[in-house]
């Protein structure tokens, strides 16, 4: 404690018990003798350490608080607590496994025998109780298979897959064990990866998501009217990392926003920066194609970004609509969060009515159907709470605070006894970084409840908020409608499920909230008291704003729009909502059980599991999203595609995602459709029709080329147009898109195709058809008008080796000896009848003990780096021939000088192997070196390619992980994850 001056009189001390004396006592050694200056200090004294202590009990007192705004003594104090806890959690685990070994009862044959027999002779009972459509049958049914079959003949229920998919999803380690305690009869993991890696995991769309979304669609939506769907988008953080794929030759964690967007940013980077190096991706944009009335949620293409722009998202959306069109679904609309890029990308592209672009006209319909957009309603419903928070609103001359809130609040808390103020807590009111982000409390803030207490209990200046609150309410009731009984649980009528399109809900919008809003936003522009930034924080913030009356619009259309199709007989507005991609994302993170961002290799890997096991996932009873009401799993009984030990015959030509358009006129294009594989492995109606009409015109084409050529012509026209500047930035590509986009949705572009159509003699005319000839030809033309060349001026210089990889390379040579050793002998990538040959080669590479050469070569480096490795081992590594030796030296050499020029062996920004081991097949020196070991013969050529396609992978790995930690270097920073207590204690 301290004085005026700042000395100290007085201080908290062990002496040798805890008491309170002045710096200047005379009775320190006393224990119940206190002099006047420790009197007179004591009380002063205590009371500051009081409160001390109790303010740091208040901290601390939520589970929910950050670390860093914790003090340094406590949080040691809590590593202490939870080390002590961790003792007693492994004390308890000791005692278990002993309980466990000491009653545990080892099952003999004949009891073993006794269980079968009781399960058989209660098989008919069980098989009678359920139902052959549930999973209680099937599930009986394959354990049943299990114990009467060889395990080699037992097969699988599809749903007994993707239930086993979904808990080693959720726990790889916990499935294992299950399977191995033998309680029950399960499918190796091995046998699981088989079923999930059928499909690449691969960014952005391909033919393989096309396929899965169709067999999905087919299985899910029987009626016409089932298939309206939205796509729903939005961004997850990941974590930054760069894996090397060895099956499709591509570096994974790169940037990846599709082909147009890939090719104007490298241009852009040439042309600004004269580089064209790529970034890691931070984050992942997920589009998602859900169901209005049934539970599709089916996560479709993954774009890896790090910034991705509003002039971005337009070539992706039209490139998605397009394909799920394809796959005669009908899409109504999209829904998007509130951030600045998807404002950007609805001005871009948008259609106003009052000036709020709210739709645009869907290319893919015959009668230019409106494609609503959407703003995520808990998105809106906790901006608006941020924005009563921390904001001081005013309307009808009477202010719109936070200020009200706090007195219910304080005056709930001042009730003893019964009370009907309405249930706030703590962290309703006292906002932190995380409970802004909790949906659920702010709809309780905002809800009705709350502002009938203010009408009731505050004075008549809180009834503009009571107001504010009640509207808002009463909006996020009509968008949040998830069943059919919710209505009758809670007594709101607005929580009913809409049955016509002239609901009483959608003239509440149209003549009472959207009124209200304008009417809000007039008053504060026609205000001149008050002028800049503190005039905007007189309402809702515009983008709020902005955001509740696109969605309002939206949401009346769509109505209007869905009672008009045959078959609707109600709807749940829920369906237009994010729910189900928050959640996707939340099970991407709990993979493991880690809770953790993973990087974008593990997330595509991630996203073939749960997109198998969507129909059988179960919500998790914590989270910041709406549970799903219905607890029952979606019974399917289609079969599952599986990969077989040997690969498919057909893989390398389908990890490419599509045919490479290049053709940038009518007939090219059209032709090039005919040979699209989206074409040609998918059969649905759209795509047939499409293919008919193509077919017709291609016809008319060779018939009357001069017609076709002023077809060809006028667009060619616009598109030369549009792209007669260098797209160099940002501002000139949104400018060409949003061109393209009121062209697409134009009166002209639907007669431009009419008349083609009717010229042709095509009676059923393809919107599908006209927007993909479109799209293509426009993006092409793009393209070839400003290509990208590359960097230029590679030195093709070969630096000779250094003395450490002169040294390395001799562990290297004996450790592809013995890797390829293992793989042959495995049958992985040879040929079962010259495994025997094969490996008496590679016996002859290795040298042994009884067989140790002479080294007749003068190189002093030579000598040294064996010396070296001779040093090192210790009897366990394999030592590889002289002339292995110099073979191994010659590739490294040549690999260097290909990983310098990586460009000229890449195709589509992946590495194409077959390129690069042509290449090295054609290098004297290595074809020389590799004679040397014996003579060339069929058996040397196949060891040869083995041992090329293993090196190339070895190397490329080494060079990913290199590059890694030169970006970790750069950045400073660590890509795994963070240990907040830990950090915050060591600092």
């Amino acid at each position: 404690m301290l004085n005026q001056s700042g000395q100290t009189i007085a201080e908290l001390e062990e002496y040798p018990f805890e008491t309170i004396r002045h710096v200047y006592c005379l009775f320190v050694g006393s224990f119940n003798v206190r002099c006047h200056e420790c009197s007179q200090y004591r009380n002063t004294l205590r009371a500051l350490i009081s409160r001390q202590n109790t303010h740091q009990e208040e901290a601390s007192s939520s589970p929910y608080t950050n670390y860093r705004h914790l003090s340094h003594d406590y949080l040691a104090s809590e590593v202490k607590h939870l080390k002590v806890k961790l003792k007693e959690a492994e004390t308890i685990i000791c005692q278990l496994l002993k309980a466990q070994e000491a009653n545990t009862i080892t099952l003999d044959s004949e009891m073993n025998s006794d269980f079968v027999s009781i399960m058989t002779d209660h098989h008919h009972h069980i098989i009678n109780t359920y139902s052959e459509d549930s999973f209680q049958h099937i599930f009986w049914k394959n354990q049943m298979e299990s114990i009467q079959k060889d395990p080699r003949a037992l097969r699988w229920h599809p749903m007994m897959l993707k239930w086993c998919i979904y808990l080693r999803h959720k726990s790889p380690g916990a499935y294992e064990l299950l399977r191995k305690s033998k309680c029950i009869q399960l499918p190796s993991q091995r046998t699981l990866r088989s079923y999930t890696h059928y499909y690449n995991s691969s960014s952005g769309f391909s033919v393989d998501l096309d396929k899965q979304l169709l067999q999905e669609v087919n299985s899910r939506c029987p009626e016409p009217y089932q298939r309206s769907v939205l796509l729903l988008g939005d961004e997850m953080h990941i974590r930054e990392g760069l894996v090397y794929n060895k099956n499709t030759g591509e570096l994974v964690g790169y940037c990846e926003v599709g082909d147009i967007n890939n090719h104007l940013l490298k241009f852009e980077k040439e042309c600004v920066e004269h580089t064209n190096s790529k970034e890691l991706a931070k984050t992942v944009l997920v589009l998602m194609v859900q169901g209005l009335f049934n539970n599709l949620s089916f996560p479709y293409a993954s774009f890896p970004t790090s910034s991705i722009t509003g002039d971005q998202l337009i070539p992706i959306m039209y490139e998605a609509l397009m394909r799920v069109e394809k796959c005669d679904l009908e899409v109504l609309g999209i829904t998007l969060d509130g951030n600045s890029v998807n404002r950007r990308f609805f001005n871009l592209i948008g259609l106003s009515t009052d000036n709020i672009k709210h739709y645009t006209n869907n290319p893919l319909s015959l009668n230019q159907r409106k494609l609503l957009f959407f703003s995520d309603t808990p998105h809106l419903i906790k901006t608006s709470r941020n924005c009563l928070s921390n904001r001081n609103m005013e309307f009808n001359g009477k202010s719109i605070s936070w200020v009200f809130v706090k007195q219910l609040y304080e005056m709930a808390i001042q009730h003893k006894g019964l009370t009907t103020l309405p249930k706030l807590k703590y962290e309703h009111i006292y906002l932190t970084s995380f409970s802004k982000m909790r949906v659920d409390l702010a709809a309780q803030v905002l809800s009705l409840s709350v502002a009938t207490a203010m009408r009731s209990n505050l004075s008549e200046e809180a009834s503009e908020t009571a107001n504010f609150i009640e509207k808002l309410d009463k909006f996020f009731d009509i968008m949040n409608v998830s069943n059919y009984s919710s209505c009758y649980k809670e007594l709101k009528i607005n929580k009913s499920p809409y049955r016509w399109d002239k609901d009483f809900r959608l003239k509440w919008l149209q003549d009472d909230f959207l009124p209200w809003l304008k009417k809000w936003e007039d008053e504060v522009k026609a205000r001149n008291d008050v002028k800049g930034e503190a005039k905007k924080r007189l309402m809702l913030s515009s983008e709020t704003m902005l955001g509740l009356r696109i969605t309002a619009y939206s949401f009346i259309n769509l109505i209007q729009q869905l009672f008009k199709t045959d078959g609707v007989k109600a709807f749940l507005s829920q369906k237009i909502c994010q729910d189900p991609l928050e959640k996707f994302f939340g099970r991407q993170r709990q993979r493991g059980s880690v809770n953790e961002n993973p990087t974008v290799a593990e997330f595509l890997k991630n996203n073939q599991a749960l997109r198998m096991v969507d129909s059988i996932r179960v919500e998790t009873s914590k989270g910041n999203t709406r549970g799903n009401d219905s607890a029952s799993i979606t019974i399917t009984s289609g079969l599952l595609p599986r990969n077989r030990k040997r690969p498919r015959e057909d893989s390398d030509q389908e990890l490419e995602n599509d045919v490479n358009f290049s053709t940038t006129n009518l007939q090219g294009t059209l032709e090039q459709l005919m040979k699209d594989k989206g074409f040609v492995q998918l059969t649905t109606s759209a795509i047939q029709k499409a293919q008919d009409a193509a077919t017709k015109i291609l016809d008319w084409i060779s018939k009357t080329p001069s017609r076709s050529n002023l077809y060809d012509a006028y667009l060619k026209s616009l598109f030369k147009m549009w792209t007669s500047v260098p797209p160099a930035n940002g501002h000139i590509r949104e400018q060409v898109w949003s061109r393209f986009s009121y062209f697409c949705s134009s009166e002209e572009y639907v007669q431009f195709w009419k008349s083609v159509h009717q010229e042709a003699g095509v009676t059923d005319a393809s919107p599908l058809l006209s927007f993909y000839t479109t799209y293509n030809m426009f993006t092409n033309l793009w393209k070839e008008a400003y290509p990208v060349h590359g960097v230029v001026g590679i030195s093709r210089s070969t630096e000779p080796l250094t003395d450490d990889e002169r040294k390395a390379m001799w562990y290297v040579g004996g450790y592809f000896i013995k890797n390829l050793t293992k793989k042959i002998n495995s049958k992985i990538g040879s040929h079962p009848k010259y495994t025997h040959d094969l490996l008496l080669i590679l016996e002859s590479l290795e040298e042994t003990d009884e067989r140790v050469e002479d080294d007749e070569t003068n190189d002093e480096l030579h000598i040294k780096s064996k010396d070296w490795f001779n040093a090192i081992n210790r009897g366990g590594l394999t030592r590889c021939t002289n002339e292995f030796y110099n073979f191994m030296i010659n590739l490294e050499k040549e690999i260097k000088r290909m990983l310098e020029e990586l460009d000229e062996f890449t195709t589509e920004q992946k590495i194409d192997k077959n390129k690069v081991i042509t290449h090295l097949k054609s290098s004297k020196s290595i074809t020389s070196s590799w004679e040397e070991l014996r003579s060339a013969d069929e058996l040397m050529a196949i060891l040869l390619d083995l041992l090329l396609q293993e090196y190339i992978n070895f190397r490329i790995f080494s060079d990913t992980n290199k590059i890694m930690e030169q970006y970790k270097l750069q950045k400073k920073t660590t890509l795994q994850k963070k240990k907040s207590l830990r950090r915050n204690i060591q600092n």
